[in-house]
């Protein structure tokens, strides 16, 4: 995605942290409870009660 690995991974987060809030209606602040888990292949993202989301980096079912 960019030269920047480390960059490239902070972002990955924020989407995937902003993909969770959106589907848990959280606000932007409360985005930092958040916790993310990152792979090559995907991030995911959970709450403190488990609702959680993924987002795929890589197409092809080993992704998920």
């Amino acid at each position: 995605m960019g030269s920047n690995p480390g960059r490239t991974a902070a972002l990955n987060q924020t989407r995937a942290r902003s993909l969770a809030a959106s589907l848990d209606g959280l606000s932007s602040a409360d985005k930092s409870d958040l916790k993310a888990r990152s792979t090559n292949d995907m991030v995911g993202v959970c709450n403190a009660t488990g609702l959680g989301a993924a987002l795929l980096l890589e197409p092809g079912q080993r992704s998920f």
